[in-house]
């Protein structure tokens, strides 16, 4: 069990906050770099920020809520303002390499999360392209009349954001 050492000094007032580093912030139940990580918040991803606190790994973390989560991220990783904008295609959304099981990031999770919304997952969009997310694709595939492989190519792709990707943007909870 990892314990707060004490409270730091407020980064951000309470609101919106956005993930500034490329490679995306992991999402973690704990404020230490050793908790579980819940999911990999993308490059730009929005959160609604609370507080900050200094974990006992000595860094300062904040505690936000992502995708209906609660949990932290480090606060370094952290901004203000969203420095791009939503996908407006497929391929933004989704990329446009072959997602497959083993496959993990912020593609994965934008799968993920159109998945749940269709009710074909009921997993976390935790980004790792594990057993019940490509048994989930095949679902989808079957009810959209693909070819059933379990992965995320150019058709399925297409797919998912003609059926539902874009009203996930347009309402804010597809991660970008």
């Amino acid at each position: 069990i990892v314990s707060v050492c004490s409270m730091s000094a407020v980064a951000f007032a309470a609101g919106n906050k956005y993930v500034k580093l490329q490679n995306g912030a992991n999402f973690r139940a704990q404020p230490n770099e050793d908790a579980d990580r819940l999911a990999i918040i993308p490059y730009n991803g929005g959160m609604g920020y609370q507080y900050s606190v200094t974990g006992d790994d000595g860094q300062s973390w904040s505690y936000v809520t992502f995708a209906g989560k609660n949990g932290y991220v480090i606060t370094s990783a952290l901004t203000d303002t969203p420095t791009n904008t939503h996908p407006t295609s497929p391929v933004q959304a989704f990329g446009s390499d072959t997602l497959e099981k083993g496959h993990k990031g912020y593609f994965v999770v934008n799968v993920q999360l159109v998945l749940k919304e269709l009710g074909y997952l009921d997993d976390a969009a935790d980004g790792i392209f594990g057993k019940n997310t490509k048994a989930a694709v095949e679902e989808f595939q079957a009810a959209m009349d693909l070819a059933v492989d379990g992965k995320v190519g150019v058709n399925t792709r297409t797919k998912l954001w003609n059926v539902y990707g874009w009203w996930l943007v347009k309402n804010g909870v597809m991660i970008y």
